[in-house]
Protein backbone atom coordinates (compact mmCIF):
# COMPACT_ATOMS: atom_id res chain seq x y z
CA UNK A 1 0.00 0.00 0.00
CA UNK A 2 1.24 3.54 -0.68
CA UNK A 3 2.42 5.05 2.62
CA UNK A 4 1.62 8.61 1.55
CA UNK A 5 -2.10 8.01 1.15
CA UNK A 6 -3.91 6.96 -2.00
CA UNK A 7 -3.47 8.80 -5.30
CA UNK A 8 -5.57 8.18 -8.40
CA UNK A 9 -2.43 7.32 -10.36
CA UNK A 10 -1.97 4.34 -8.02
CA UNK A 11 -5.15 2.87 -9.53
CA UNK A 12 -4.58 3.75 -13.18
CA UNK A 13 -5.14 0.94 -15.68
CA UNK A 14 -7.39 -2.07 -16.21
CA UNK A 15 -8.26 -4.49 -13.40
CA UNK A 16 -10.12 -7.79 -13.78
CA UNK A 17 -12.37 -9.14 -11.03
CA UNK A 18 -11.19 -12.49 -9.63
CA UNK A 19 -13.29 -12.67 -6.43
CA UNK A 20 -16.50 -11.08 -5.22
CA UNK A 21 -18.30 -11.53 -1.91
CA UNK A 22 -21.60 -10.87 -3.73
CA UNK A 23 -22.86 -11.40 -7.27
CA UNK A 24 -20.30 -10.21 -9.84
CA UNK A 25 -22.63 -7.71 -11.51
CA UNK A 26 -22.83 -5.79 -8.23
CA UNK A 27 -19.23 -4.65 -8.73
CA UNK A 28 -20.66 -2.05 -11.13
CA UNK A 29 -20.99 1.49 -9.68
CA UNK A 30 -24.51 1.46 -11.14
CA UNK A 31 -25.59 -0.94 -8.40
CA UNK A 32 -23.81 0.95 -5.63
CA UNK A 33 -25.82 4.02 -6.58
CA UNK A 34 -29.06 2.10 -7.17
CA UNK A 35 -28.84 0.46 -3.75
CA UNK A 36 -28.45 3.81 -2.02
CA UNK A 37 -31.25 5.40 -4.06
CA UNK A 38 -33.62 2.49 -3.32
CA UNK A 39 -32.99 2.69 0.42
CA UNK A 40 -33.37 6.47 0.35
CA UNK A 41 -36.73 6.35 -1.43
CA UNK A 42 -38.16 3.16 0.09
CA UNK A 43 -36.47 2.95 3.46
CA UNK A 44 -33.63 0.80 4.78
CA UNK A 45 -33.69 -2.73 3.40
CA UNK A 46 -35.44 -1.80 0.15
CA UNK A 47 -32.30 -2.36 -1.92
CA UNK A 48 -31.79 -5.84 -0.43
CA UNK A 49 -35.38 -6.75 -1.28
CA UNK A 50 -34.98 -5.52 -4.85
CA UNK A 51 -31.67 -7.35 -5.32
CA UNK A 52 -33.27 -10.59 -4.16
CA UNK A 53 -35.51 -10.43 -7.24
CA UNK A 54 -32.58 -10.18 -9.66
CA UNK A 55 -31.56 -13.85 -9.59
CA UNK A 56 -35.07 -15.24 -10.37
CA UNK A 57 -35.52 -12.70 -13.20
CA UNK A 58 -32.03 -13.47 -14.51
CA UNK A 59 -32.84 -17.19 -14.54
CA UNK A 60 -36.22 -16.60 -16.18
CA UNK A 61 -34.65 -14.58 -19.01
CA UNK A 62 -31.68 -16.92 -19.36
CA UNK A 63 -29.07 -14.21 -18.74
CA UNK A 64 -25.63 -15.12 -17.39
CA UNK A 65 -23.21 -12.52 -16.01
CA UNK A 66 -19.43 -12.79 -16.30
CA UNK A 67 -17.01 -14.39 -16.10
CA UNK A 68 -15.15 -11.29 -17.32
CA UNK A 69 -15.74 -8.19 -15.21
CA UNK A 70 -13.30 -5.32 -15.61
CA UNK A 71 -12.76 -1.92 -14.02
CA UNK A 72 -10.58 0.69 -15.71
CA UNK A 73 -9.32 3.80 -13.94
CA UNK A 74 -8.58 6.67 -16.32
CA UNK A 75 -6.84 9.89 -15.29
CA UNK A 76 -6.61 12.89 -17.62
CA UNK A 77 -3.84 15.51 -17.84
CA UNK A 78 -5.54 17.65 -15.20
CA UNK A 79 -5.69 14.80 -12.71
CA UNK A 80 -9.42 14.17 -13.05
CA UNK A 81 -10.36 10.53 -12.57
CA UNK A 82 -12.94 8.29 -14.18
CA UNK A 83 -13.91 4.71 -13.38
CA UNK A 84 -15.29 2.63 -16.26
CA UNK A 85 -16.92 -0.67 -15.29
CA UNK A 86 -17.47 -3.42 -17.89
CA UNK A 87 -19.66 -6.40 -17.00
CA UNK A 88 -20.14 -9.23 -19.50
CA UNK A 89 -23.71 -10.42 -20.00
CA UNK A 90 -24.62 -13.50 -22.03
CA UNK A 91 -28.02 -13.75 -23.71
CA UNK A 92 -29.50 -17.04 -24.95
CA UNK A 93 -28.74 -17.97 -28.55
CA UNK A 94 -31.71 -17.64 -30.92
CA UNK A 95 -33.81 -20.79 -30.69
CA UNK A 96 -32.16 -21.91 -27.45
CA UNK A 97 -35.03 -20.82 -25.22
CA UNK A 98 -33.84 -19.27 -21.98
CA UNK A 99 -30.83 -21.55 -21.58
CA UNK A 100 -27.36 -20.07 -21.45
CA UNK A 101 -24.27 -20.67 -19.34
CA UNK A 102 -20.84 -19.31 -18.62
CA UNK A 103 -19.17 -22.32 -20.25
CA UNK A 104 -17.55 -21.06 -23.45
CA UNK A 105 -19.06 -23.69 -25.73
CA UNK A 106 -22.57 -23.06 -24.36
CA UNK A 107 -22.56 -19.28 -24.23
CA UNK A 108 -25.05 -17.25 -26.20
CA UNK A 109 -24.70 -13.67 -27.42
CA UNK A 110 -22.36 -11.38 -25.49
CA UNK A 111 -23.37 -7.88 -24.43
CA UNK A 112 -21.12 -5.71 -22.27
CA UNK A 113 -22.77 -3.45 -19.72
CA UNK A 114 -20.64 -0.30 -19.35
CA UNK A 115 -21.05 2.15 -16.46
CA UNK A 116 -18.97 5.30 -16.01
CA UNK A 117 -18.35 7.25 -12.83
CA UNK A 118 -16.28 10.23 -11.74
CA UNK A 119 -13.85 9.42 -8.93
CA UNK A 120 -11.75 11.43 -6.52
CA UNK A 121 -9.56 10.49 -3.61
CA UNK A 122 -10.50 11.27 -0.03
CA UNK A 123 -7.43 13.11 1.32
CA UNK A 124 -5.44 11.27 3.98
CA UNK A 125 -7.32 8.01 3.46
CA UNK A 126 -7.22 4.93 1.26
CA UNK A 127 -10.69 5.63 -0.07
CA UNK A 128 -12.15 7.12 -3.22
CA UNK A 129 -15.52 8.79 -3.71
CA UNK A 130 -17.52 7.47 -6.65
CA UNK A 131 -20.18 9.55 -8.43
CA UNK A 132 -21.88 7.56 -11.19
CA UNK A 133 -22.43 9.49 -14.42
CA UNK A 134 -23.95 7.16 -17.02
CA UNK A 135 -24.58 3.61 -18.19
CA UNK A 136 -24.89 2.03 -21.65
CA UNK A 137 -24.54 -1.24 -23.59
CA UNK A 138 -21.62 -2.30 -25.80
CA UNK A 139 -23.00 -4.51 -28.59
CA UNK A 140 -19.76 -5.12 -30.51
CA UNK A 141 -20.19 -8.91 -30.39
CA UNK A 142 -23.72 -8.72 -31.79
CA UNK A 143 -22.59 -6.38 -34.58
CA UNK A 144 -19.93 -8.87 -35.64
CA UNK A 145 -22.40 -11.75 -35.69
CA UNK A 146 -25.36 -9.92 -37.23
CA UNK A 147 -23.78 -7.44 -39.64
CA UNK A 148 -27.03 -6.58 -41.38
CA UNK A 149 -28.38 -5.19 -38.10
CA UNK A 150 -25.27 -3.20 -37.21
CA UNK A 151 -27.03 0.11 -37.90
CA UNK A 152 -29.73 -0.73 -35.37
CA UNK A 153 -27.15 -1.85 -32.82
CA UNK A 154 -25.27 1.44 -33.34
CA UNK A 155 -28.44 3.31 -32.37
CA UNK A 156 -28.85 1.21 -29.21
CA UNK A 157 -25.20 1.73 -28.27
CA UNK A 158 -25.61 5.49 -28.61
CA UNK A 159 -28.24 5.51 -25.86
CA UNK A 160 -26.61 6.31 -22.52
CA UNK A 161 -28.77 6.65 -19.42
CA UNK A 162 -27.82 10.05 -17.92
CA UNK A 163 -27.70 8.83 -14.34
CA UNK A 164 -25.96 11.94 -13.05
CA UNK A 165 -28.74 14.22 -14.35
CA UNK A 166 -31.45 11.91 -13.01
CA UNK A 167 -29.85 11.89 -9.55
CA UNK A 168 -29.53 15.67 -9.62
CA UNK A 169 -33.19 16.03 -10.63
CA UNK A 170 -34.18 13.86 -7.66
CA UNK A 171 -31.94 15.99 -5.41
CA UNK A 172 -30.12 12.88 -4.21
CA UNK A 173 -26.52 13.76 -5.11
CA UNK A 174 -25.17 13.42 -1.59
CA UNK A 175 -27.26 10.39 -0.63
CA UNK A 176 -26.13 8.31 -3.63
CA UNK A 177 -22.40 8.95 -3.46
CA UNK A 178 -20.39 5.80 -2.77
CA UNK A 179 -17.06 5.34 -1.06
CA UNK A 180 -14.73 2.58 -2.24
CA UNK A 181 -12.04 1.68 0.31
CA UNK A 182 -8.79 0.19 -0.98
CA UNK A 183 -7.72 -2.31 1.67
CA UNK A 184 -4.79 -3.78 -0.27
CA UNK A 185 -2.89 -2.56 -3.32
CA UNK A 186 0.30 -3.57 -5.11
CA UNK A 187 1.36 -3.65 -8.76
CA UNK A 188 -0.60 -6.85 -9.41
CA UNK A 189 -3.57 -7.00 -7.01
CA UNK A 190 -6.18 -4.72 -5.50
CA UNK A 191 -8.72 -5.50 -2.77
CA UNK A 192 -11.62 -3.06 -2.50
CA UNK A 193 -14.56 -2.74 -0.12
CA UNK A 194 -17.70 -0.66 -0.62
CA UNK A 195 -19.35 1.20 2.23
CA UNK A 196 -21.96 -1.61 2.20
CA UNK A 197 -19.11 -4.05 3.04
CA UNK A 198 -19.06 -5.76 -0.34
CA UNK A 199 -15.53 -7.08 -1.03
CA UNK A 200 -13.95 -7.30 -4.48
CA UNK A 201 -10.51 -8.63 -5.46
CA UNK A 202 -8.95 -7.55 -8.77
CA UNK A 203 -5.80 -8.42 -10.69
CA UNK A 204 -4.04 -5.96 -13.00
CA UNK A 205 -4.31 -6.81 -16.71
Amino acid sequence: MPTRGLKLNDLRGRWQLVYSSVEEFRSSPFFWTAQKAADRMGGDGTARTVLETVAPVQELLGIAFGPKVVQEFQIDNRGNGKLVSEVEMWLPRPGAGNQTSREEEDRGQKVTWVTSADVETLPGTYGIQVNVSGTRLDLSDLKRQFGLLSGFFDLVEAIEAPLERIIRALQMQEQTKSVLSITYLDENYRISRTDDWEVYVYTKI
